[in-house]
């Protein structure tokens, strides 16, 4: 959710009912632009008068699906912390059950469907990393791991 004069709002957004609640925002007479966006879906924006205050604004928002062919991708660079040679490795993305593997180039690219994943990067004899990461239809993600050996 972005808010037209204030880039940078900060939100409190319940994930599972879509609800959310801003910062305060400036009062008095005009409009304000709410814009909001949801990997997968179509943003959608709407403009309500500002108010005084203590005014509540309420705006109920429809996205509509970007379908099956919401995808993106992933791009990962593995490399060791310490050498920054390109290491040979694994990406794994839980809510997807799908492990890639990373060749000794110390790179890979894979297409997955816009949404918000958690994905842990690894090689054998390396720290596990952990990275949460948001895809959204059309958009690529670039990592740049560097990966610190076990002692």
């Amino acid at each position: 959710m972005s808010v037209s004069d204030h880039p940078q709002t900060l939100l409190a957004v319940d994930y599972k009912n879509g609800q959310f609640r801003s910062m305060p925002l400036t009062v008095g007479e005009g409009l304000v632009e709410l814009t909001a966006e949801a990997p997968g879906y179509r943003s959608a924006t709407q403009q309500l008068q500002r108010g005084s205050k203590d005014a509540q604004l309420n705006a109920t928002f429809k996205l509509k699906s970007l379908g099956q062919n919401a995808v993106g991708e992933i791009k990962v660079s593995l490399n060791d912390a310490r050498s920054g040679l390109s290491i040979i490795g694994q990406v794994f993305i839980p809510a997807l059950n799908r492990k890639i593997r990373i060749d000794g180039s110390g790179v890979f690219s894979a297409r997955v469907k816009a949404n918000r994943y958690q994905i842990l990067i690894s090689s054998r004899g390396y720290i596990t990393q952990k990275k949460d990461i948001t895809i959204r239809a059309g958009d690529t993600v670039i990592l740049n791991v560097d990966l610190s050996r076990r002692r």
